[in-house]
């Protein structure tokens, strides 16, 4: 009986030892959050994160974080950026957490999580440097450093005059290997992998042994530590389950020691139980055997989800690669963030850009309105559909252009996003087609020409026939004065108007006030209209405009509004309103006349047709060439006894970009 409640103790003292780090993972859970964490790395510090050659964010920090996530099951946003300006986001409360060392790094306004991982920080020197040998004999060297990240001991040491900051540590080793510093002190494990990369193990040497070492964590800087509790109780499970193990060995190939423990309190109940209760040890190796699978099946996962995020990053390179026009995507500064490589190809002899350039700086920005750039930044505004025609070497080069913001879900501008196309080859082509259709246009015309000039030229050549035989008759010469002339007038106005077509005429593009120009073309109109008791009423709003060549547009109009008198007839009534859609200013001219059978509206705008008695059949033709080279539109809609409207649309845009207003 005693030995049962030796057994019962010893297995209740086991109980209670072995559930209370349980508990304390059960608080742990209860830190989860629902919203995102957004962390911020360094974008240029391998292995531990950089964005590699394809632009894919990689890194033993990276790997370290999905571990995390998919632990944690929580939704975590990486934003890659220098470090410096990682911190000042910090700051500025628009990131949660950044990882960094604690270099720099005041205590009272931030806090660190458990340690990460451990390095050093060295001096690293060119090979032929031999007056370099001690962190004492940077007195007086040219020193690279990167910003916010040098130990204390190093800094004693340098004459500030000849020190140089640089963003991040590959610029550090460059600026050695140009000879622009005599030395670099930056973290160990990151100047080797930069040196083995670039191939400079003969030409760059590490001196001076390590410092007194550095820790990298995860830091906030919020008075709320819960996204710091977070990380450590994910830390702590992917150390348990091996993870982080492996994901540090697939980075730096050897296993680490790190401030990570197995809590005593389980390792002695494990201890109680494998020396009291066999059942315990059977417990155990099922539970490793379960554990074993459980950080298979993540690792798995982990990797899936690596590659599924390598394949979807790369995917999205492709799609902004092959698109037609060339995107680039900028921060608040001007940074660039993005270039696709269609890009490329637009700027091909006009200059480069690169990602981390500044609009300010690159070619670009003498090519588009800096203007412009502002009002996207500052007040959210989009310019769409711009063309800019600029000289490239012997040649010129159209661009179409659109430059729009970059907002977040919570409507905040985050940077703008220029989209920019050569059209060049579209806009020869169009005037190509424009050609073809004038000269199409010109044969139509030539076609009704022979056919309309052969009715006068008949009746002319009938008087001219039958003159010698009746020229002494009175009444014979009295129609000959009176239908003869008629008849050559007939022809010489439709030889006036087809020369008036044939005019080259470049449009006098400028804005202008439709209702305005209605009012005028009604005011010419004013004696046709009384004559047969029409109303008119001219209902276009006041701050309806467009761009186009107010003289021939009124011409336009008068064809129009004539063609409404001719069909209302007596007590007619004619309607005359506007609006815009879809861009673009259009007006409708309604009347309550007979209307238009669907062959008349078919070719209504063909040279020479005319259901008038007396018409040329020149006037709508002519109407449609004007409104085309004003980049406009013009049809009918007509039921035959149902009355008609001529709709009239132009653009509220010109062809430079330029709106309204």
């Amino acid at each position: 009986m005693k030995n049962v409640l030796k057994y019962i103790l010893l297995v209740a003292v086991m109980v209670i030892i072995w559930f209370v780090p349980v508990s304390a993972e059960e608080v742990d859970e209860n830190l989860d959050i629902d919203t995102s964490i957004k962390i911020g790395v360094d974008s240029h510090m391998p292995p531990y994160s950089y964005i590699n050659d394809n632009g894919i964010l990689k890194g033993f920090y990276i790997d370290l974080i999905h571990a995390i996530a998919i632990e944690r099951g929580i939704d975590i946003e990486i934003r890659p950026m220098p470090m410096y300006d990682a911190r000042k986001e910090l700051a500025n409360s628009n990131l949660d957490l950044i990882i960094g060392s604690d270099h720099g790094v005041i205590y009272d306004n931030y806090f660190l999580s458990d340690a990460i991982i451990d390095s050093a920080e060295v001096i690293f020197v060119r090979l032929d440097n031999n007056y370099i040998i001690e962190p004492e004999d940077l007195k007086h060297a040219d020193v690279s450093i990167q910003k916010g990240s040098v130990n204390n001991r190093y800094l004693r040491f340098i004459d500030l005059e000849h020190l140089t900051y640089v963003d991040n540590q590959q610029q550090g080793i460059l600026q050695i290997m140009n000879g622009n510093a005599g030395a670099f002190i930056g973290d160990k494990l990151t100047g080797l992998y930069t040196i083995q990369k670039w191939k400079q193990d003969d030409f760059i040497k590490v001196i001076g042994g390590d410092a007194e070492g550095s820790k990298y964590y995860f830091i906030s800087g919020n008075e709320n530590t819960k996204h710091i509790k977070i990380m450590n109780a994910g830390i702590r499970k992917i150390t348990l389950d091996g993870s982080y193990d492996k994901i540090y060995k697939k980075w730096f190939g050897e296993t680490v020691s790190t401030d990570f423990q197995f809590d005593e309190r389980l390792f002695a109940a494990l201890k109680i139980g494998l020396l009291v209760l066999s059942f315990a040890f059977l417990l155990i190796i099922y539970w490793n055997y379960q554990l074993k699978n459980q950080v298979e099946k993540r690792t798995q996962e982990i990797s899936k989800k690596s590659l599924e995020l390598e394949n979807s990053n790369k995917f999205r390179k492709d799609v902004l690669d092959n698109v037609l026009a060339g995107i680039i995507a900028l921060d608040t500064e001007g940074r660039i963030t993005l270039l696709n490589r269609r890009m490329k190809y637009v700027l091909d002899g006009i200059g480069e850009a690169k990602i981390g350039q500044k609009i300010q700086n690159t070619v670009i920005s003498g090519i588009f309105m800096s203007n412009d750039f502002n009002k996207v930044f500052l007040e959210g505004l989009s310019f769409r559909n711009k063309e800019l025609e600029i000289g490239v070497q012997d040649r010129r080069i159209t661009f179409l252009y659109h430059i729009y913001p970059l907002v977040e879900s919570n409507g905040e501008v985050k940077g703008s996003i220029i989209s920019i196309r050569d059209i060049s080859a579209d806009k020869e082509l169009a005037s190509e087609l424009k050609r073809q259709d004038r000269l199409n246009s010109f044969g139509l015309m030539a076609a009704g020409f022979a056919h309309e000039i052969r009715n006068p030229l008949t009746t002319i050549k009938t008087f001219t026939d039958i003159m010698p035989r009746r020229i002494e008759e009175e009444r014979f010469r009295g129609k000959f004065l009176e239908i003869v002339p008629k008849e050559i007038n007939r022809m010489n106005n439709m030889i006036q108007e087809i020369l008036e077509f044939s005019k080259i005429k470049v449009p006098k593009v400028r804005g202008m006030k439709l209702l305005n120009l209605v009012d005028e073309s009604i005011e010419l109109l004013e004696d046709a209209l009384s004559s047969k008791k029409i109303e008119i009423f001219n209902k276009v709003p006041a701050e309806l405009g467009a761009y186009g060549d107010d003289e021939r547009i009124k011409q336009v109009l008068i064809n129009l509004i004539i063609n409404s008198i001719d069909a209302v007839g007596e007590k007619g009534t004619i309607k005359i309103s506007g609006q815009i859609d879809s861009g673009m200013a259009v007006l409708r001219i309604s009347d309550n006349g007979v209307g238009m059978s669907e062959e008349v509206m078919e070719h209504i705008f063909d040279p020479f047709y005319s259901v008038k008695a007396k018409g040329t059949g020149l006037g709508m033709f002519v109407s449609y060439q004007i409104v085309k080279e004003c980049n406009g539109d013009i049809h009918y809609e007509s039921e035959y006894g149902e009355g008609a409207v001529a709709i009239l649309s132009l653009p509220m845009q010109s062809m430079k970009g330029r709106r309204y207003e």
